[in-house]
């Protein structure tokens, strides 16, 4: 399984809001996220802004921060 360093920015969201024990729906009305936004964000198959994603991180209690960039590998 892969920890959460491995896992995408937006995989690691998805499954903090399917760990928050809050409904979709809920979700939704509290962010103001359109309800087919939100499923197409979580089956992976759509992005949310960045205000969206901000909302939602507040809503269910993320913070957000930026870190510094990897550095490629670079093979002798």
């Amino acid at each position: 399984m892969a920890t959460m360093r491995e896992r995408s920015f937006t995989d690691q969201i998805r499954g903090a809001v399917e760990a928050c024990g809050r409904s979709r729906y809920r979700l939704c009305a509290a962010t103001g996220i359109d309800k087919g936004s939100m499923s197409r964000f979580m089956s992976g198959g759509g992005f949310l802004s960045e205000q969206s994603l901000n909302a939602l991180a507040d809503a269910i209690g993320l913070s957000v921060a930026e870190r510094e960039p990897m550095k490629a590998k670079v093979n002798p």
